[in-house]
């Protein structure tokens, strides 16, 4: 693993663009930026598998499509990093789960949540849907497993016993669950 040292804050302009690149370049090889504060980079489609951002500060960056598999995200601060598709894919979801948003937000908070697997006690977004109803996630109608959807790639950073306390992925997820219940009508 390349490891970079913490030394000071990367944000985005002309002169940095060339950072961004070389970091994109770097990202295959299993980087580590733990504690780094990238401001207003773009990652978008960027393979980010296996890059330690333990810590790192993404404000503002630019996530979309990136591929997150086995990036470590813990105590990562993802304010204002660009994720809007994720969240819309997530409300998309919740559009056609309205009955069980409370049953995937506790499950949220208190730690059952795998987001590894569709079956189980501690499940994925659609498992979690599929225990609420009491049925396997092929009977949910229309929605079914998508590994590629958005929500659900980013479902898979999130571990049996993770919480909003423990993990910024569940914590931003429960953020934006409230967030569209409090635009949807009841």
């Amino acid at each position: 693993m390349t490891a970079l040292d913490d030394c000071e804050t990367l944000s985005y302009d002309e002169e940095t663009e060339r950072v961004e690149d070389a970091l994109k370049t770097l990202m295959g090889s299993e980087v580590s930026l733990a504690n780094f504060r990238l401001t207003d980079f773009n990652f978008t489609g960027t393979d980010l598998g296996g890059t330690q951002l333990t810590g790192a500060r993404l404000t503002g960056t630019d996530l979309t499509r990136a591929d997150l598999t086995g990036t470590v995200l813990r105590c990562t601060n993802l304010k204002r990093a660009e994720l809007e598709a994720i969240r819309e894919d997530l409300s998309a979801v919740l559009s056609l789960a309205l009955q069980e948003v409370p049953a995937i937000r506790a499950a949220l908070v208190e730690g059952k949540v795998d987001g590894g697997t569709y079956y189980g006690e501690s499940a994925c977004l659609i498992g979690t849907i599929a225990n609420a109803r009491g049925c396997d996630v092929y009977s949910l109608g229309s929605l079914r497993p998508a590994p590629s959807r958005p929500i659900e790639h980013f479902f898979l950073r999130i571990d049996r016993r993770d919480t909003p306390q423990t993990s910024p992925i569940a914590r931003l997820i429960v953020q934006w669950i409230d967030e569209w219940r409090a635009r949807t009508p009841a």
